[in-house]
């Protein structure tokens, strides 16, 4: 099994961290062989973790434009 690549960049409101983790649907893995899963470009709605404020906020964001991959 391949291992999950995981991605960071900060709430656009609260600056608190928001994680993504992409990853291949089922229907993916016949038709997009030409381009890797981590360099398709895609709008993904992310939720932070909220600590830097009162509440978590769930917005959109570019994939892979506005994150940053964690090693």
């Amino acid at each position: 099994m391949a291992k999950t690549s995981t991605y960071r960049t900060e709430c656009k409101k609260c600056k608190s961290p928001v994680f993504y983790y992409p990853a291949k649907l089922l229907v993916e893995y016949k038709t997009a062989k030409e381009t890797p899963d981590d360099m398709r470009k895609r709008i993904v709605d992310c939720t932070c973790t909220g600590e830097s404020d009162t509440g978590k906020h769930t917005l959109s964001y570019t994939f892979p434009d506005e994150f940053k991959k964690i090693e």
